[in-house]
């Protein structure tokens, strides 16, 4: 299994945001951290959600750190970005954690982004068992509340530079 935490940032006066995400499979000592610009024009924090979770995947695949078969865990502090991935991808399974905050359903009314970042979502996933899972965000403490800060400072040094090109 490889479990994938995403986080996004966003700007709403200049619609520029980053992503990041970290990574661990399996037999690996430890997670790998990831990030980039979210390279076009981002409506919304929730568009910019899984547009991270598009970007992470596509980098995993990319660099052929998620084989074929490879059953993953995506987990978020969006309650949209995983409603989205739920419609997307019916068969994925909702797995709580203590400590997850309880969400069901899909997303309805998906933006353009929302939709291509879906479709890039189910395409890189195609062939894998899919879990999904929320991760209360902006906590202290180490273990996933570590990962997802640390995401979301990697999300936010992204989005800073993009902001910077388009002021």
């Amino acid at each position: 299994m490889i479990t994938i935490f995403t986080d996004a940032s966003h700007c709403p006066n200049t619609n520029a945001a980053g992503w990041g995400a970290w990574a661990k499979r399996d037999g690996w000592p430890q997670g790998i951290v990831i990030g980039g610009p979210i390279r076009t024009e981002v409506l919304n924090s929730g568009e910019a959600e899984i547009a991270a979770m598009a970007n992470a995947l596509s980098r995993l695949v990319k660099e052929d750190l998620l084989p074929v078969g490879q059953t993953i865990m995506l987990q978020a502090d969006s309650h949209r970005a995983l409603q989205v991935v739920a419609g997307a991808i019916p068969e994925a399974k909702v797995h709580q954690h203590a400590d997850s905050v309880p969400w069901t359903g899909t997303a309805i009314c998906l933006s353009p982004l929302e939709k291509r970042a879906a479709a890039v979502i189910k395409e890189m996933t195609a062939g894998r068992t899919i879990y999904l899972r929320h991760v209360k965000g902006h906590r202290g403490g180490g273990g996933r509340n570590w990962v997802n800060r640390t995401c979301d400072q990697i999300a936010k040094t992204h989005m800073r530079k993009q902001r910077a090109q388009r002021k």
